[in-house]
């Protein structure tokens, strides 16, 4: 316990520190959420409007242990809305989309990017890690292509401190879009798993186009 703690501090320093030197013209991404439970929260970000639908997209293993429960989710404006309706739950891969069935969303939502990020490429992620309101913190691809770790087939490994809390919120490239998910870190290291949002924009892009 008190070594978690020491870790846990540790990564609440440095996210601090990170947000602290962030540069001046990062986007602002109203877009993040918390998805918050009796239990617990996670973090998650919204898509837009597909067919009709609000979409909010997460890490599987956020709202895994809690299916037939109403997910609360809090935009950072403090408005609440709830969410009860799952579209995609895939727990191999470990990812989520789910339905707002309040008319309450974000007023920008994120832009995704499907092309995979090369190692050594900035990135950066905002979430609601522990029980700090919502940060950002900024890192590098560290892994050449996706790679197998953990329960994880294929994620991409970046050299970026997230903590509990931080799962299923946006990975971003330079250019404020969104590149992946986070799904989990390994501690005391500040390497962080994250998901390639390819997974995603299959799945969007397998759903019944718009009529024009």
């Amino acid at each position: 316990a008190p070594m978690l703690k020491h870790i846990l501090a540790t990564a609440i320093a440095l996210m601090t520190t990170a947000a602290m030197a962030a540069p001046t013209d990062a986007p602002n991404r109203s877009a993040t959420v918390k998805m918050a439970f009796p239990d617990g929260h996670g973090s998650g970000f919204y898509i837009g409007t597909h067919l009709g639908v609000d979409m909010y997209v997460t890490a599987g293993h956020v709202i895994g242990d809690v299916l037939a429960t109403p997910v609360k989710i809090e935009l950072s404006s403090g408005e609440t809305a709830v969410m009860n309706t799952i579209l995609l739950y895939d727990a191999f891969d470990d990812l989520a989309i789910i339905e707002s069935d309040d008319n309450l969303r974000p007023q920008i939502p994120d832009e995704i990017n499907c092309t995979p990020p090369k190692q050594g490429d900035v990135v950066s992620t905002e979430g609601y890690p522990v029980d700090l309101p919502v940060v950002r913190t900024y890192g590098r691809v560290a892994s050449d292509g996706v790679t197998h770790w953990g329960p994880w087939p294929e994620i991409l490994v970046m050299n970026m401190t997230v903590a509990p809390g931080n799962s299923g919120g946006p990975v971003f490239d330079v250019d404020g879009k969104v590149i992946g998910i986070v799904v989990g870190w390994l501690p005391g290291t500040g390497f962080s798993a994250v998901i390639p949002m390819k997974r995603i924009c299959d799945w969007l892009s397998s759903r019944p186009k718009e009529a024009a």
